[in-house]
């Protein structure tokens, strides 16, 4: 199955907006490796996304943190206590957006990369 050269420059697009989203901006296509295929760049996806999901990864430290902190002060009516479960919500959302994300670009586009083979190792189950 061939992808047609639009859906690679959409799939490039989404590719890069994600990255320099989550603030991996090395890693948005540019000219060390702009002969990434659409197989490395799911690759590269699915490693973010196995990476974030394990502990010992700074993103769930902070997220299992949050979640910690949104139990213990979701009932606190003081200051610090609003604002403690107020930071908590956020940081579980973004890590929960996060993951949504990488899981939505690898389902949109795992059947024509499925087809392809990586041009670069990327540590991940794809590869």
């Amino acid at each position: 199955m061939a992808i047609s050269k639009k859906r690679m420059e959409n799939a490039t697009t989404e590719y890069n907006d994600l990255m320099y989203k989550y603030g991996l901006d090395h890693l948005a296509i540019h000219k060390e490796n702009e002969h990434w295929n659409l197989r490395d760049m799911v690759s590269e996806v699915c490693y973010q996304y196995e990476t974030a999901t394990t502990n010992g990864y700074s993103k769930k430290e902070e997220y299992d943190d949050a979640c910690d902190d949104y139990e213990e002060y979701k009932n606190d009516d003081s200051k610090i206590g609003r604002m403690r479960f107020k930071e908590a919500t956020e940081i579980i959302k973004h890590y929960r957006a996060m993951l949504d994300d990488y899981r939505k670009f690898a389902m949109r586009y795992r059947k024509e990369a499925s087809q392809m083979k990586c041009t670069t190792r990327h540590s991940s189950k794809w590869d």
